[in-house]
């Protein structure tokens, strides 16, 4: 006579081949991942120059000047401000970004415009008002 048997583990086979199966998914959703990371920094960073160029912005209709808004801005303490402010305004910047503002000259017309970099490790961004780059 036969007897059952009753199966209460997987076989060796079974596991292999699960784990092959995981490691196959995972072969392709870790690159995606990085991917989507890299795309949220480039963003953030875009961000970052967009408003400090608001602020700039605001620097000369309030002065007539860009002589305010010139600076390194930073977080250096992770609470998503930088330590420096703008006249006294909070500037803000993602975590780990750079944001750095200078007085440019356009057309030979001495502090007639400004630029703004933006870094983030890697990463580096700019904007210029004498020549109208749009942020890429």
């Amino acid at each position: 006579m036969h007897k059952k048997i009753n199966k209460k583990a997987f076989s060796m086979i079974e596991l292999l081949f699960v784990m092959f199966i995981l490691g196959l998914l995972m072969s392709v959703a870790i690159p995606a991942l990085s991917q989507n990371e890299e795309s949220a920094k480039k963003i953030a960073l875009m961000n970052d120059i967009k408003e400090a160029n608001k602020m700039v912005v605001q620097e000369y209709m309030n002065n007539q000047s860009y002589v305010g808004a010139v600076g390194v801005y930073t977080d250096s303490d992770n609470n998503g401000i930088a330590e420096t402010t703008m006249n006294g305004s909070a500037v803000h910047v993602t975590i780990g970004n750079t944001i750095t503002i200078s007085i440019e000259d356009c057309n030979s017309i001495v502090g007639s415009g400004y630029k703004i970099i933006g870094n983030l490790g890697t990463l580096t961004k700019e904007y210029n008002s004498c020549t109208s780059a749009k942020l890429q």
